[in-house]
């Protein structure tokens, strides 16, 4: 029975791995009410984001988006807020595309 358990688990990891899974945030609407808890899956989203742009930026996908070196989270969910207060007609919006537009106008590249 033992000699199964590892074959058992990596079936079930193979099964879990290929189940359709949510795309996360289904808008910015979501996401700006998280932030106005503040929720800490907020935080880790907003940093999910940067380092992710910044992973894009490496490959050259991301262009105009100079984050400075000591930024910190509660600095990306005010400039995030902000942004949301705004521009309250996008929320509806893919959350991730918002976080990126809000750092790209807090943040521009200078020439």
């Amino acid at each position: 029975m033992t000699a199964h358990l590892p074959s058992a688990a990596f079936g079930l990891c193979l099964l879990i791995a290929s189940a359709p899974v949510a795309a996360g945030f289904e808008s910015g609407e979501v996401l700006a009410g998280l932030c106005r808890q503040p929720a800490p899956i907020c935080l880790a989203y907003l940093e999910g984001v940067v380092d992710g742009a910044e992973a894009m930026e490496w490959e050259q996908v991301v262009s105009g988006l100079c984050i400075p070196e000591q930024v910190d989270s509660m600095q990306l969910r005010q400039i995030f807020l902000d942004y949301a207060e705004r521009h309250e007609e996008l929320l509806k919006l893919p959350a991730g595309l918002l976080v990126l537009d809000a750092l790209k106008q807090a943040w521009p590249c200078r020439p």
